[in-house]
């Protein structure tokens, strides 16, 4: 213990006080937690400090397995605002999650489509079973850098672009 003396400036932290900080600490702010045990708030930051306790009175959600697949599939069909409404997230989480997944926003229509839309499908799916874009590329015969391009939602994001049409109807 200090060599501080308890005066009326200063109350010593008894143990139900610590527990009652921990058990608050979880889902009440600083100043919060302050109000309910009766201390200043430089107090109760100090005891959290010195306890290595922190406060999280909103702690962050992470993003699911679930979520980011939506976001996978919704990107390029649905704007962010559509997106997170949907999963009752902030746009600004949203923005920031598709760049993290390292998909882009934009569509860039093919003329020309040399593999199938089931081609990358399986491409997607294969890539989120754990397999790497390379071994993906060797077993579908298909480049890495265009499998790279399907898995990560750039090309390819709505299937075949509907202007596409079979040259030999033409003729």
């Amino acid at each position: 213990m200090s060599n501080r003396h308890q005066t009326d400036n200063y109350r010593y932290w008894h143990s139900a006080e610590i527990k009652h900080l921990i058990q608050l600490a979880r889902n009440h702010s600083a100043a919060e937690v302050a109000v309910l045990l009766n201390r200043t708030i430089k107090s109760v930051k100090q005891a959290a400090l010195v306890r290595g306790i922190s406060f999280q009175k909103n702690p962050r959600q992470s993003f699911s397995v679930t979520e980011d697949c939506f976001i996978r599939s919704s990107v390029g069909k649905l704007t962010h605002e559509e997106i997170a409404r949907r999963l009752n997230r902030t746009t600004c989480s949203i923005s920031k999650r598709v760049c993290r997944l390292g998909l882009s926003n934009c569509y860039i229509p093919k003329t020309y489509c040399k593999y199938s839309d089931e081609d990358v499908e399986l491409c997607r799916q294969l890539s989120e079973a754990g397999l790497s874009a390379a071994s993906i590329a060797k077993k579908m015969e298909i480049p890495t850098k265009t499998v790279a391009e399907y898995i990560a939602y750039r090309c390819r994001i709505n299937g075949l672009p509907d202007f596409i049409y079979d040259i030999r109807e033409q003729r």
